[in-house]
């Protein structure tokens, strides 16, 4: 599992004796413009001694980081440029190592814009205590409504947006259809192609499911299917058909599942703040059979899927006609 701190998740393994994260990082997103100056979390407990910690964007100032254990107080603070008031999504990931005795703030801004860093030292570890308060939205918490998400990780690294594919999705083996979050290593699989093949690993993983990372349902009904399907935005989906043949020369294409969101053949689904997936890998990427969706499998040790992508991906232009064909024709061929 990933190391995202909410109501179901466990208590990292590296705390001290007193519950203390000593390395980790806080990473948030949150909807631009926002009115300045903006609280955009704060958490507060005085249980015994005083914690605090609230995260502000502030014209003036930047991104102010403020945190509070007894008597000690650090504030981190990253200036913001007038470029940072635009539309869209941002994220900040605050990262600490107390026995490196360095923190950095990083923030992403959307439409290309240039990110930001602004670096320091003696940050403050975090309780795993007060931590788990605060993913469980208590009175102790406040969140703006800009806020889309947030979440706490022990890793080195925040996360990076990756396919995958829920973990209740059915997935076509040789003992039939099963979840994909109940396979496991040595499950025979089917592919498109008519073939069969080993489950080499299972990777399973508790995603965050706003903002950026919002995955995708690929609707019941549209093609044929029977039923939901919910996977990654970046999830790659197998089409083929005449109408792939006549848009591209190619007898099959791959898609990310992002474009079909057009509220027909696919929705964005924010309803939950954290989804338990998979991602599966049987060696080399290929389609593997999930109602009448063709989902890509993965190469865990390939961050790129495009780069081995066994057919042609589109480009989010391409499609838009492809799709539009689709739904006009009724195929039930494409996967």
């Amino acid at each position: 599992m990933t190391g995202w701190f909410a109501v179901s998740d466990s208590l990292p393994m590296n705390t001290d004796a007193s519950g203390l994260l000593t390395r980790g990082h806080l990473v948030l997103e949150y909807s631009l413009p926002v009115q300045e100056p903006t609280i955009l979390l704060a958490f507060r407990a005085d249980d015994g001694w005083q914690r605090h910690l609230s995260i502000i964007a502030s014209d003036e100032v930047g991104i102010v980081v403020t945190h509070r254990q007894g008597d000690r107080v650090a504030r981190h603070i990253l200036p913001l440029p007038p470029y940072s008031h635009q539309c869209g999504t941002a994220r900040l990931a605050f990262a600490w190592d107390g026995p490196g005795k360095q923190w950095t703030l990083t923030l992403d801004l959307p439409n290309g814009a240039p990110g930001l860093t602004a670096m320091g030292t003696d940050p403050m570890p975090m309780l795993a205590e007060d931590i788990q308060v605060m993913c469980r939205n208590t009175a102790l918490t406040t969140r703006h409504k800009s806020l889309l998400w947030f979440g706490f990780t022990k890793a080195n690294a925040p996360p990076e947006a990756m396919p995958w594919i829920g973990a209740q999705t059915w997935i076509e083996t040789t003992n039939g259809p099963q979840q994909a979050g109940r396979l496991r290593s040595g499950d025979t699989l089917l592919t498109d192609d008519g073939g069969q093949a080993a489950l080499l690993s299972i990777r399973q993983m508790i995603t965050p499911s706003r903002g950026s990372f919002s995955p995708v349902v690929l609707c019941a009904g549209f093609l044929g299917a029977m039923k939901d399907t919910l996977c990654a935005a970046e999830q790659l989906v197998m089409l083929s058909g005449c109408e792939v043949e006549y848009l591209f020369g190619e007898e099959s294409v791959l898609l990310a599942a992002r474009h079909f969101a057009d509220g027909r053949a696919g929705r964005i689904d924010a309803r939950r703040a954290l989804t338990q997936c998979v991602a599966l890998d049987i060696g080399s990427p290929q389609p593997l059979l999930s109602d009448v969706w063709r989902l890509l499998s993965h190469r865990h040790a390939v961050p790129d899927a495009i780069s081995v992508s066994p057919y042609p991906v589109l480009k989010p232009f391409e499609a838009v006609p492809l799709l539009a064909m689709l739904r006009q024709n009724g195929h039930q061929n494409a996967a």
